[in-house]
C-alpha cells in the first residue's frame, strides 16, 4: 500500500482561501504565459475573500476542493446559466466550469478527473442538461484533459488585433 493519503472532494469553505488563492495564483502565471495579450501578471493574494464568499454563498455557483491528507490539491469552481428566452435559442440550462486547477505536484493522479467528475455531478443534481468550458489557445494539455472525457468544441473565438 502507497503512503499517499486518500483524496477527498468536498465544498470549499472561506477557511480555504490561502490555499486557494495558490492555485489560483498558477492558473493566472499559466494564462499570462501562454496569452499575455489577454492575461496581467495577477494580483496578490489572487482573489479576494470577498471574491470567495460570493461564490460560497451564491446559490448558482460550486466550489469544489480536492483535499489530499491536510493539503487541498485542486479546485473546480462552476457556475450554471439558464439560456436567456429568445426565438433563435434552445432553452438549456448549462453549468459553465470556470475554473479548474489542479497543484502542479499532484496532476496526473487523478485529482481533475475527479474534480471534473464531482462537478458534472453537481450540474446534474441541479438540472443542467450540459458542462461547459473553456481553454484557452496555447493550452494543449487541458484540451487533451477534456478531449479524453468527452468534451468537444461546441464554437470558435476569433480574434483580429487592430492597427494603432
Amino acid at each position: 500500500m502507497s503512503g499517499v493519503p486518500s483524496l477527498r472532494i468536498r465544498r470549499g469553505h472561506l477557511a480555504d482561501h490561502l490555499a486557494l488563492c495558490e492555485l489560483w495564483a498558477q492558473v493566472d502565471a499559466f494564462h499570462a504565459e501562454i496569452r499575455p495579450d489577454f492575461f496581467g501578471p495577477g494580483a496578490d493574494p489572487a482573489r479576494s475573500r470577498l471574491y470567495l464568499d460570493r461564490i460560497l454563498q451564491d446559490a448558482n455557483q460550486e466550489l469544489l476542493v480536492a483535499v489530499r491528507g491536510d493539503a487541498v490539491v485542486g479546485l473546480i469552481h462552476l457556475q450554471l446559466y439558464d439560456t436567456p428566452r429568445s426565438p433563435v435559442f434552445a432553452e438549456r440550462r448549462r453549468a459553465h466550469v470556470e475554473d479548474l486547477v489542479v497543484e502542479q505536484t499532484a496532476r496526473r493522479q487523478g485529482v481533475g478527473r475527479a474534480l471534473l467528475r464531482a462537478g458534472e455531478d453537481w450540474a446534474r443534481r441541479n438540472h443542467a442538461e450540459q458542462v461547459v468550458l473553456t481553454v484557452w489557445r496555447g493550452n494543449e494539455g487541458a484540451a487533451d484533459f477534456y478531449n479524453a472525457f468527452g468534451y468537444q468544441p461546441v464554437s470558435q473565438v476569433l480574434a483580429r488585433d487592430l492597427d494603432e
